[in-house]
Parts: C-alpha cells; structure tokens; sequence
C-alpha cells in the first residue's frame, strides 16, 4: 500500500515500534507507577457524595 501511495517506509523504526507493540502486548513493559492512582472504596464514596464534580454518563454504552 505504501508503494502505492509513493510512500517510503523506515523499515529500522517500524520494526522497533513492531518489537515495543509485542513486548507490551505481553506484559513486558512496566508501567510509571507514578502515573497511577489507586483509590480505595472510602476514596470512591467521598468522590460520589462530592457534588462539584460531575458524574460519568455512561448511558450511551446501552442503548441502541
């Protein structure tokens, strides 16, 4: 397709970027954990008796 559109391809980069996509596919790459937040069930309460932050509307997920 590439070829097609008279475009080149890095064949180096896209078999990095091959390489990264299977080792995150299995696992492989860890994750910040500074970028995590765990809450725990106090935490989860406290956010939904907040009544300035608006609530998720997942809605559309069920309709038709």
């Amino acid at each position: 397709m590439a070829e097609e559109l008279s475009l080149t391809i890095n064949e180096r980069e896209f078999e990095q970027a091959q390489a990264e996509s299977r080792a995150a596919s299995k696992g492989g790459v860890k994750k910040d954990a500074a970028h995590v937040l765990k809450l725990d069930v106090h935490d989860i309460a406290t956010l939904e008796k907040n009544p300035d932050l608006s609530k998720t509307d997942d809605s559309a997920k069920f309709s038709e």
